[in-house]
């Protein structure tokens, strides 16, 4: 899949591995010399990356054709594979407790079933209308105990790094709830404009990813008041990439989002200021792709 994204991005893919090799170096190293989250930030870049390997359908794939018990060996190998790179950086850099961490949440997801269950639905506290959190959160409920006991843990060892790094991977999960593209009849069935559109959907995320942050951040700021404004300052930067992911990906619609909208949003996290540049970009594009199936 990655060697098709680089041939569409127009770039050999021999040359596209140099040049992600170059970028993931750059990147680590600006991370740590920049800010004193960069051990943590890249433990939840390695996290997102597994996460993109623990799709339903796939995990479905593997357990039928391999059956369940080889299903687990080749999500494990898969995972030490995909975090070897982060591990690598971070035992450089000498930061052991993100780097067990990362060992830890890369083999529990290795374990995790994704398979449907057709005996219970798990209840979520949003309507039908944004979809996208309540399918997200069905399908990622399994975290909610992670983040918690990683806060749990930040207040044993009374780090409270380890419980913004917490927040932060709960701003990852729900960003990681638009990354689909949805089917063209999904957006076609509503009658609004393109412009109405982007907004309901910028409107429904913020008020759902509110409020299912709003919780982890009281809970933050009653066990370490001295960070709480490093909290919300983490909490405003995820709503603002959120908005970016979701024009992004209409912007790439009807395709998912790939390298070029990859990189642009890579350089906003390392430069939030083009956030004022690339959101604008994206919105424009979204307008444009949109028009085709709203009036």
């Amino acid at each position: 899949m990655l060697n098709r994204q680089l041939k569409d991005f127009g770039l050999h893919p021999i040359l596209g591995y140099v040049l992600l090799m170059l970028v993931f170096v750059t990147v680590t190293e600006v991370l740590y010399v920049k800010t004193e989250y960069g051990a943590w930030l890249i433990c939840v870049m390695a996290f997102s990356t597994v996460l993109r390997f623990s799709s339903k359908s796939r995990s479905e794939f593997l357990c039928l054709t391999f059956g369940d018990r080889m299903k687990k060996k080749i999500r494990w190998i898969e995972n030490m594979i995909i975090c070897l790179p982060f591990l690598i950086s971070m035992l450089v850099h000498r930061a052991f407790e993100a780097a067990a961490i990362t060992l830890l949440l890369a083999s529990f997801m290795a374990l995790v079933h994704f398979l449907k269950s057709r005996e219970w639905v798990i209840p979520t506290p949003f309507s039908n209308r944004p979809y996208e959190f309540a399918v997200g959160f069905r399908n990622t409920w399994f975290l909610f105990p992670v983040i918690l006991v990683l806060i749990g843990m930040a207040v044993k060892v009374d780090n409270a790094n380890l419980s913004i790094f917490a927040l932060v991977l709960l701003q990852l999960m729900i960003i990681s709830y638009y990354l689909k593209p949805e089917d063209e009849f999904y957006i076609w069935i509503y009658s609004k404009t393109p412009r109405q559109f982007l907004q309901s959907k910028l409107m429904t995320a913020t008020q759902s990813s509110f409020l299912l942050s709003a919780p982890f951040i009281a809970l933050i700021g009653f066990l370490f008041p001295g960070s709480i404004h490093i909290a919300l300052t983490f909490m405003a930067l995820g709503l603002v990439f959120l908005w970016a992911v979701i024009l992004a990906k209409y912007a790439a619609h009807p395709r998912e989002i790939h390298l070029p909208e990859m990189v642009i949003l890579g350089l906003c996290l390392y430069l939030p200021i083009l956030f004022l540049f690339s959101i604008p970009y994206f919105y424009t594009k979204a307008i444009q792709r949109l028009s085709i199936l709203l009036k």
